[in-house]
């Protein structure tokens, strides 16, 4: 992940975004939207993210119900219930648009659920958001 300049006023520490998605080239363009005040990294699939994740815990993983190597739900479960990376918070950005995965991702552990397509403006808007609940609850 490159580092970014910080910009948020009392976090020490550059936040960083994961990208778990086979869509890199959307997640590219979403990326660029929070380059400035967000680390980021991207990778297509599961086995990407453990070995992005073994290297740095990043802030946030946004993170594709379908992926190539495995079940997003699951993935979600795996993140929220380990010690290591229990208090990542995660967001679903996936083109299912049925309420059962939206319940079913955001009881796994989801944070956040946004529906593909979404502006670069309306999902740096989100990050924002979840990284304010985040300052608001950990101090």
């Amino acid at each position: 992940m490159k580092p970014a300049a910080p910009r948020l006023a009392g976090i020490s520490q550059v936040p960083t975004v994961l990208f778990v998605d086979p869509d890199l080239e959307g997640s590219q363009r979403l990326a660029a939207a929070i380059a400035d005040r967000c680390a980021t990294g991207i990778v297509a699939g599961i086995a990407g993210a453990n070995q992005a994740i073994a290297t740095h815990v990043p802030t946030i993983i946004v993170t594709e119900l379908d992926l190539p190597d495995g079940n997003g739900i699951d993935f979600i479960r795996r993140i929220h219930a380990a010690p290591q990376t229990s208090n990542v918070l995660l967001m679903v950005l996936s083109r299912r648009r049925g309420v059962g995965e939206k319940i079913a991702a955001l009881t796994a552990g989801a944070d956040d659920f946004l529906v593909k397509p979404v502006s670069p403006e309306a999902f740096a808007f989100q990050v924002r958001r979840l990284l304010r609940f985040r300052q608001i609850f950990t101090y």
